[in-house]
């Protein structure tokens, strides 16, 4: 994702690993936009994990197309009328969890159709507020007016992989010192475009037999700015290791491993 924050504004959603992002600018048409969602895709399932991504006019219809048409695994775009037959709870502020969904439950509204169809008095009468109302029958009608706004440069930077097979190794050995050099060349690339430095470096995995996850930090390496460029991604490689070495137990071989730089300043 920090390949994309120069192009276009990005903001962090709701969940830990959703965001948003405005491609009007570099998108003239839906299927451009679908297209770059695609190439997320790729970047994303290339370390290992897998991304459900949507487009739409609007902040609320992308999140819908995301979460009920594209997921587990795919790419799709939602429209106004793709609403109607979902249940009430996709829209914000009307969750199971919201102090609307028990009034809306009373008044027999259970989907977004049922909701639009419903006069802004018959809401208030059932115990809505009146602006709460209008809010949520603009939203029905596929109408959400926010707009993204890039949330700033990113907290952290995390580079991942998952070893697989003949991967699977002890935390020291060459295999996974392999694995982990390209981690932090991704790593320390992405730093160096990043305004602050990051204070803390982080090392973590999940280990083997256990599928136990751990992690150890140390202060980000120094040398990693005044090493040679070429020499950086190897002085950060050796830090991951031994902090990885430091998280196992004898004998355990690594599933998974990650490399994160935080607290920037």
């Amino acid at each position: 994702l920090a390949t994309l924050r120069a192009p276009v504004p990005l903001e962090k959603g709701y969940g830990q690993d959703e965001f948003f992002l405005d491609v009007s600018s570099v998108c003239a048409t839906t299927e451009q936009a679908l297209e770059l969602c695609r190439e997320i895709r790729a970047e994303v399932r290339a370390i290992g994990f897998t991304v459900s991504a949507g487009v739409g006019p609007n902040r609320l219809l992308a999140k819908v197309a995301a979460s009920h048409f594209a997921k587990p695994d795919g790419v799709a775009q939602a429209g106004a009328s793709q609403l109607l037959n979902l249940k009430v709870a996709v829209l914000p502020g009307c969750g199971y969890r919201s102090t609307v969904a028990p009034k809306l439950a009373e008044a027999n509204i259970t989907t977004v159709a049922e909701l639009l169809n419903t006069p802004p008095s018959s809401l208030v009468a059932a115990g809505i507020p009146a602006a709460t109302a209008e809010r949520i029958l603009q939203l029905a009608a596929g109408e959400d007016y926010a707009t993204v706004t890039s949330s700033g440069p990113a907290k952290s930077v995390r580079a991942q992989t998952a070893l697989s097979g003949g991967k699977q190794k002890a935390p020291g050995s060459a295999m996974v010192r392999e694995e982990v050099l390209a981690l932090a060349r991704d790593v320390v690339k992405r730093v160096a475009q990043h305004p602050h430095y990051p204070k803390t470096l982080i090392a973590g995995g999940r280990y083997l037999p256990s599928h136990i996850e751990r992690t150890r930090s140390c202060p980000f390496p120094r040398e990693c700015t005044s090493a040679a460029p070429g020499d950086r991604a190897g002085v950060l490689a050796d830090r991951a290791v031994q902090l990885l070495k430091e998280a196992g137990e004898d004998g355990e071989k690594m599933r998974k491993v990650w490399i994160i730089a935080t607290n920037f300043v």
